[in-house]
């Protein structure tokens, strides 16, 4: 349970008397490929005013603050600055506007220095040179009331991550913004640097900045906000004085209260009694882990994982739940002991781990799991292709025989297998990623967010053919930013916060949203 204390009690920060209105924003909206992102987006944020925007993963706070920020251009509504509206074609056109953000990726260039970075796009000028003495004493001060300790000559490449979002904030403050947007800003930084953080933040409000903040971590985030607005499923849930609600109320409205308890998807009509699986504990885990390290962001992961088991790997963007997903299956080097149905085994690659029976789906088709310029044919059957060579030579008609097998198991539609996948919808495009997996015969499954971007009959049909191939003894890791979906489909869910394990979820009443969220916010 996060706990603030009672709401009377916690200090409020406070807005000076009379501030005007710095930024308002009406009715933005911003769709990609049909689907939404963000819908009817609308807030306003005074002058001095530090205001707090909470959500899950994909409720749209991202996609809001990128179109501050000049990074999209959202498809309808109005931004205003100081009454002024304003349309941004780059994030240079609202760096112009003082608006400067810090976003939750860094944008560094490792091969530069420290001040040189701070500096990158905005540098000062005299007499068609730079002014490299004014430069580095203005990188300094911003280190210095950010508590770093880097050198303004070392290399970014050569720094700790808590060092280098320091500088990537103190990039942020070139340009004295009026409107100072920090995405997730903390979330490498050790406490004191965070008290640093927050000091600089009150010394801006003072000086009249507008804050916008987005953060996991809710304990902090109401030390320091004047105002809270929830997002959720691309929407705005609604605008609240932070003196005036809790983290308790606030983690609801993120979820959706109870509008999403656990409910299994159920095939066919039947009732959830007849579908529900309970793989057996007391079996020989098709996967033990144990001490896993991936990283130093990573540590200390133990699970075991049994036949016929989904199991829900949860937790907030960037604490560890894609290192754990890479590393076991081959992508990542990590360290600890892994046992498959009681053998040691050791995964240098993603082919190693595919020989062994295991092998990884990922939700970013482009990228990871599709080839676009590729035949549906060939996107099914090559991570298979080792097993049906001779000699160097594929067995054609085998491979055919069992791409068309796996075809009609998926409803895959096509004109032709020999059809490009870059033709095909993003729907067809994960079928044919799930056949590539099915084809390779395995015993684990890891799933990276695989339904994101679907359809809902294609979702409908994918949650059937994991419990259908549960039921059949597959084990399963799933991974995903719909929350409900994991509460849809996993019998356990380990939640991770900062890259350990903070619970696991077993029991059917503990496998609901709110838990989830509850458990990966709370510290």
């Amino acid at each position: 349970m996060v706990h603030l204390g009672p709401t009377a009690q916690r200090p409020a920060p406070v807005v000076a008397a009379g501030a005007q209105t710095r930024l308002e924003v009406r009715g933005i909206s911003k769709s990609y490929g049909g689907v939404a992102a963000l819908k009817n987006g609308s807030i306003t944020c005074r002058s001095g005013e530090v205001h707090l925007l909470l959500g899950e993963n994909g409720a749209g706070k991202s996609t809001f603050i990128k179109a501050l920020a000049g990074v999209v251009r959202p498809d309808q509504g109005h931004i205003a600055i100081d009454h002024r509206d304003v349309q941004f074609s780059s994030p240079n056109d609202a760096r112009k506007a003082k608006i400067s953000t810090v976003f939750q990726e860094l944008s560094l260039i490792p091969t530069l220095s420290v001040w040189q970075n701070i500096w990158l796009g905005q540098e000062r000028m005299h007499n068609g040179r730079l002014e490299k003495k004014t430069m580095r004493q203005t990188a300094q001060k911003f280190l210095d009331k950010l508590g770093s300790q880097a050198s303004l000559h070392t290399l970014v490449e050569a720094l700790p991550l808590a060092e280098q979002q320091l500088v990537e904030v103190a990039k942020s403050l070139i340009c004295d913004p009026r409107l100072w947007i920090l995405d997730e800003p903390t979330s490498s930084l050790y406490p004191e640097q965070v008290e640093h953080l927050f000091t600089l933040i009150a010394e801006k409000k003072g000086q009249g900045c507008s804050v916008i903040y987005i953060t996991h971590r809710l304990a902090e985030a109401f030390r320091i906000a004047d105002t809270v607005t929830i997002f959720r499923d691309g929407s705005v849930v609604g605008t609240y004085p932070a003196p005036e609600i809790s983290a308790e109320t606030a983690v609801k409205l993120m979820s959706g209260g109870d509008e999403r308890a656990k409910v299994r998807y159920v095939p066919f009509g039947k009732t959830l009694a007849n579908v529900e699986r309970k793989p057996s504990l007391k079996a020989v885990p098709r996967l033990a882990v144990r001490d896993l390290q991936v990283g130093s962001q990573v540590r200390h992961i133990n699970f075991d994982l049994y036949p016929g088991e989904i199991l829900g790997i949860a937790g907030l963007q960037g604490h560890g739940q894609e290192s754990i997903l890479y590393a076991l299956s081959g992508h990542l080097r990590s360290k600890g002991l892994l046992r498959l149905d009681g053998e040691p085994i050791r995964l240098p690659s993603p082919g190693a781990a595919i020989q062994k029976g295991i092998i990884l789906l990922s939700g970013d088709r482009r990228d990871k799991s599709v080839l676009v310029s590729s035949t549906a044919r060939l996107n099914m059957a090559l991570s298979s292709l080792g097993r049906r060579q001779v000699m160097g030579w594929i067995k054609f008609r085998q491979e055919t025989d069992e791409v068309q097998t796996v075809a009609r198991q998926l409803f895959l539609k096509t004109e032709s297998l020999l059809q490009d996948a870059g033709d095909l919808s993003g729907g067809t495009q994960q079928k044919l990623a799930i056949g590539r997996v099915l084809l390779t015969r395995p015993r684990v499954v890891i799933l990276d967010d695989p339904t994101r971007g679907v359809d809902v009959g294609t979702k409908a049909e994918f949650y059937a053919l994991l419990e259908e191939l549960a039921t059949e003894g597959l084990a399963i890791i799933l991974s995903s930013s719909d929350t409900a979906e994991l509460v849809e489909l996993a019998n356990r869910v380990l939640v991770l916060r900062s890259g350990q394990v903070a619970a696991v979820l077993a029991a059917p009443g503990d496998i609901t949203v709110d838990r989830i969220v509850k458990e990966a916010f709370q510290k």
